[in-house]
């Protein structure tokens, strides 16, 4: 995930990158680099229900 200010988790939405957010994000992921095209539904599900316990959501928009 070098290089990269968050990932696009579609169709849910931004995730930005930080040092809560990246090793949740690469506990589900099938690569060091991020792709939610490669993940099993099951695994999106779990990252993201994950990243709902560790991360605040906000309305942006």
């Amino acid at each position: 995930m070098s290089g990269s200010a968050g990932v696009i988790v579609p169709p849910v939405g931004y995730v930005p990158e930080s040092k809560v957010t990246t090793p949740i994000i690469l506990k589900y992921s099938t690569d060091t680099k991020f792709n939610p095209y490669t993940m099993s539904s099951q695994s999106q599900l779990a990252m993201m229900l994950e990243l709902r316990e560790h991360v605040s959501v906000e309305n942006v928009g």
